[in-house]
């Protein structure tokens, strides 16, 4: 099953004990439009480290970091909203999808889906923070 934009995203998500645990290709786009690409590459990165090859997990990285970096720089250019912000951070999540999912773990490979409570609390912590500097670090 050939893993796409629009294709089941969870087809590949096994249950069996045998398979790699990563995080889910769902878990790795949520976290890339909601929090940012730099996320979703931390992500990918953790489970480019599972594999064999360990092949892109420092490259998927520096990929987050420059392009959440192009993202900032681009929307406070151009004065966009947060409709922007989803559209450039899926556009990211789709090209971490093709170049470093399934060139390196493999569109085809089943696996069992790690939980994201982790980092679904870091996440939300580190946009608490943002939220309250934004809000207090202007007085």
């Amino acid at each position: 099953m050939k893993s796409s934009l629009f294709g089941n995203m969870s087809a590949n998500v096994v249950k069996d004990e045998e398979a790699p645990a990563y995080f889910s290709q769902r878990a790795i786009w949520v976290f890339s439009i909601l929090f940012s690409v730099l996320f979703g590459s931390i992500l990918m990165s953790m489970n480019l480290s599972k594999t064999e090859s360990k092949k892109g997990v420092t490259t998927v990285v520096v990929f987050g970091v420059i392009y959440t970096a192009l993202v900032i720089w681009l929307l406070n250019s151009i004065k966009a909203n947060s409709g922007a912000t989803f559209v450039l951070n899926g556009a990211g999540a789709m090209i971490m999808q093709y170049f470093f999912w399934d060139k390196h773990i493999g569109a085809d490979t089943l696996y069992r889906a790690k939980p994201v409570w982790i980092p679904s609390i870091i996440g939300a912590v580190i946009m608490a923070l943002f939220i309250w500097a934004s809000v207090y670090g202007g007085q």
